[in-house]
């Protein structure tokens, strides 16, 4: 299996990763609730940077696998199941999807903003 490595992520990392997920999605909600302009453009803001940070979160991820691909082939993931890879896969695939819904749905506001 070649490309990129993943690092498993521990409990911690999921759970942070899966509350700014929601925290997103939570903040979607208001932005499309929200009437008033220029306190939809603060949530907007918000928003933006949460994904940035989201974003961050999984590109640290993705720098800590390329530092430890060495050691995780000597260990990790040579050694582990083909069914533990594909669960693994699936979460980080997961995990996209919810970004990309993210994205699409904040440009889909912004430009009800500017209506």
């Amino acid at each position: 299996m070649g490309g990129m490595m993943m690092k498993m992520m521990d409990d911690n990392e999921k759970t942070a990763m899966h509350e700014k997920m929601q925290s997103m999605q939570a903040m979607m909600q208001k932005i499309k609730q929200e009437s008033d302009p220029d306190k939809r453009q603060v949530l907007m803001q918000e928003h933006m940077v949460s994904m940035q940070k989201m974003m961050d979160m999984m590109k640290d991820n993705k720098s800590d696998n390329m530092s430890s691909k060495k050691d995780m082939n000597k260990k990790g993931m040579k050694n582990m199941d083909m069914e533990k890879r594909m669960e693994m896969m699936e979460e980080h695939m997961g995990m996209m999807k919810m970004m990309m819904e993210q994205m699409m749905n904040h440009n889909n506001e912004a430009s009800h903003t500017h209506k």
